[in-house]
């Protein structure tokens, strides 16, 4: 996994086990026993999703 802002890689960590998910993708809260919480409203910004694993390559032509 790798963790990029502005385009520049700033970290990278072990990939976690492939979980299949039923809900919407979501940013910037968690869920608990069923629920919607921790809300982070102004935390996030910008977010972009890839349908695939992009190279750095792919990613610095985003920015």
């Amino acid at each position: 996994m790798r963790l990029y802002v502005d385009g520049a890689k700033v970290a990278t960590a072990p990939a976690g086990p492939a979980l299949v998910s039923t809900g919407a993708f979501t940013v910037g809260r968690a869920k608990y026993d069923g629920r919607n919480v921790g809300f982070r409203p102004g935390v996030v910004d910008e977010v972009g999703v890839a349908g695939k694993a992009l190279t750095d390559a792919e990613v610095a032509q985003l920015s």
